[in-house]
């Protein structure tokens, strides 16, 4: 795991040093540089496989035919390794580095089908003159890129690219208004404008041709597909469990000490079991709680199966220093993201990294077996609107007489959606045959009506011809849908594509990178993916038991209290830091001109949702959270170069909103 950056199309071995060690946290074991005429590679290392200096980067094959800058992992490379060998190709390390370089030279692109893994690489190919680069299947690894005057820039984060002084920092509106719809953007376009991201299971070409014109191509080299839907369930639960161990042995693999995340929920806890019972190793594990009077977090449920695989354990309470860690985080997400776990993911990585160097997480295990509430509403509604229109309509009218007690027994966080939830139930129902529009309803902090009353005039006169539901309809709903288990699958392949890589991934690499710690996902290996998806529906949602099938597979490694526990999605209590720790903070932030700042945003919707907040505690937090993420990235981003200094010289919220 590193950060990597580079460009062709000009010679600036300064502004390449520059790129590499503004993330440095990325690698602070080593840093390189290589340069010729118009190409530049640099590197900083986290040593993970094979700790010596014959693992620096960037990295020259034997033959002196091709560099290369890579960030990730490849599990599979000592079988690679050998297969290569075995063709003649000559190895001077142990790295998993050298066998991507030597694969590249024996296969070309096609050298992408054969790994498994997670990366981000760019290959300076002297042979052909061209810069090749790829990002893996699922979009675990990040890898961002511009195009200007005949000239390519790419780097791991986006910092490293504004390091160029040739790029405008700019908002980008169809970004923005992905951003404040969902907390964080749908797109392969950044939120700065003319950066982009290279798309999950995408490589690509840049070449420099006649008059140093550049070419840029770049295609898919991967996708998920539906395979036709197994019914034979017994087969499937051992063919999950197979799977999954087999991953979790893979990524086992390093020289480093590797620990595991520990939440509550069947995911996590399965890899942890396996990492015991299959691969035979006592874990580090590390858990965050938050310790609120009455606010359920994960600490009770964890200390069981911590006890049950006597796992070398530390928990963390999580009351962080809102005004100094704000900052820093946005500083570390610089593709803006508003989800609030990433404040407990920040702060256990850094107590996990004083431990381990790698650490197993849980992440794809809901999409891809069906974990989440809202899919779960969707087809379900789907089903009702079908046998009754009328009765589909009538459901928030009948839900809005019964006592938020009685439905915090269903959905504990009833009372504090309130009644504004209520009215987004409304809506939901409404857009029950309409999956774009329901889907935002059912997943988006703000949806089209919110939207009308927080947008300026410049950012409604911008976004006039965008429509967010009809773009889901049209990516991701346009086959004809007859059934709900249709619609299942393609709201699946929706969140594997959108939701994942650009919030859950990106979350995770961040914060772990923060602090030098490497994150693996054992679920999003590509087999464990493709066999997902041709699991059908009702074997992931029994009734309203989510993730039916992995349940019954983790039985192999899972005392029944786990496998059946409920499952409690991992919220973060942002309702009850702004009417604590965060509140004169906030009182101060969320001023009018602060809110009007960047001249896109109209104050009075969301200084409303401030002052009727306990109308709707955890409704309104949503909302005013993402704007208040929203304006500190603008102040470090756009309104200035304060993102430049952040690594040296951190400010708290109070000073930053007080600099010139």
């Amino acid at each position: 795991m590193c950060g990597i950056a580079g460009f062709l199309g000009m010679n600036n071995e300064a502004l390449l040093r520059t790129m590499i060690r503004i993330v440095s946290h990325r690698g602070p074991d080593d840093e390189g540089i290589y340069t010729e005429e118009n190409v530049g590679l640099g590197h900083r290392r986290l040593s993970i496989i094979d700790l010596s200096s014959l693992g620096h980067q960037p990295m020259i094959d034997a033959g002196g035919n091709a560099i290369i800058t890579y960030n990730g992992e490849i599990y599979n490379f000592r079988e690679l390794r050998e297969e290569l060998k075995a063709l003649g190709y000559i190895f001077n390390s142990q790295t998993d580095t050298e066998v991507i370089l030597n694969s590249y030279l024996a296969w070309g692109e096609d050298c992408l089908s054969r790994f498994n893994g997670m990366f981000a690489f760019a290959v300076w190919d002297k042979r052909h003159e061209r810069l090749f680069f790829a990002r893996d299947r699922i979009g675990i690894k990040p890898l961002y890129y511009t195009l200007k005057d005949n000239v390519f820039v790419f780097g791991s984060e986006i910092k490293s690219i504004l390091c160029w002084n040739d790029v405008k920092r700019e908002i980008n509106p169809r970004a923005l208004d992905y951003f404040l719809s969902f907390r964080y953007n749908h797109l392969d376009e950044t939120l700065f404008k003319n950066i982009n991201k290279i798309p999950p299971g995408y490589c690509g070409t840049a070449t420099l041709e006649r008059g140093n014109r550049l070419s840029f191509r770049l295609r898919q080299y991967w996708d998920i597909e539906t395979a036709p839907h197994r019914s034979d369930s017994k087969a499937l639960e051992s063919e999950i469990a197979e799977q999954l161990s087999k991953s979790v042995g893979y990524q086992m693999i390093s020289d480093v000490p590797v620990g595991a995340f520990l939440s509550s929920g069947v995911d996590s806890s399965t890899i942890v079991g396996i990492m015991k019972k299959d691969v035979g190793v006592t874990s580090n594990t590390f858990t965050v709680g938050f310790g609120y009077p009455g606010f359920e977090d994960e600490l009770n449920p964890v200390r069981f199966t911590k006890d049950y695989f006597k796992t070398n354990h530390t928990e963390y309470v999580c009351k962080p220093d809102m005004v100094s860690i704000l900052p820093k985080i946005v500083y570390s997400t610089d593709e803006l993201n508003a989800d609030p776990a990433l404040i407990p993911t920040y702060l256990i990585s850094e107590i996990a990294s004083k431990k381990v160097k790698v650490v197993l997480s849980g992440e794809g295990g809901d999409e891809l077996f069906g974990g989440y509430e809202r899919t779960m509403f969707m087809k379900y509604a789907w089903n009702i609107s079908s046998f009754s229109p009328v009765l589909i309509h009538m459901i928030p009218g009948i839900i809005g007489l019964i006592p938020f007690s009685v439905l915090d027994r269903f959905f504990k966080y009833s009372s504090m959606v309130g009644r504004k939830g209520l009215e987004r139930l409304t809506s939901f129902c409404r857009n029950s045959r309409d999956p774009g529009a329901s889907y935002i309803d059912v997943a988006g902090v703000l949806n089209h009506e919110d939207k009308k009353k927080l947008y300026g005039p410049e950012l409604k006169s911008q976004l006039e011809n965008e429509n967010i539901a009809e773009t889901l309809n049209n990516q991701f709903f346009d086959m004809k849908i007859t059934t709900s288990d249709e619609l299942f699958d393609r709201l699946s392949y929706l969140e594997m594509k959108t939701r994942l890589p650009n919030d859950l991934l990106a979350k995770l690499d961040s914060m772990t990178m923060a602090h030098s710690l490497e994150g693996r996902v054992p679920y999003l290996d590509h087999r464990v993916v493709d066999l997902a998806f041709s699991i059908p529906a009702h074997l992931k949602l029994k009734y309203l038991r989510e993730k039916y099938i992995l349940r019954k597979a983790a039985r192999k490694y899972l005392p029944r209290e786990i496998v059946r526990r409920r499952k409690d999605h991992f919220f973060v209590p942002i309702h009850l830091w702004l009417q604590n720790e965060l509140r004169p903070t906030v009182d101060l932030l969320l001023s009018r001109e602060n809110i009007e700042r960047s001249g896109y945003l109209n104050s009075e919707f969301i200084l409303f949702a401030y002052q009727n907040y306990k109308k709707g505690a955890l409704f309104y937090a949503r909302q005013i959270w993402n704007v208040l993420i929203f304006l500190i990235w603008y102040k470090l981003y756009i309104e200035g170069d304060t993102f430049l200094s952040m690594q040296s010289e951190p400010l708290t919220l109070n000073n930053l909103f007080t600099t010139v």
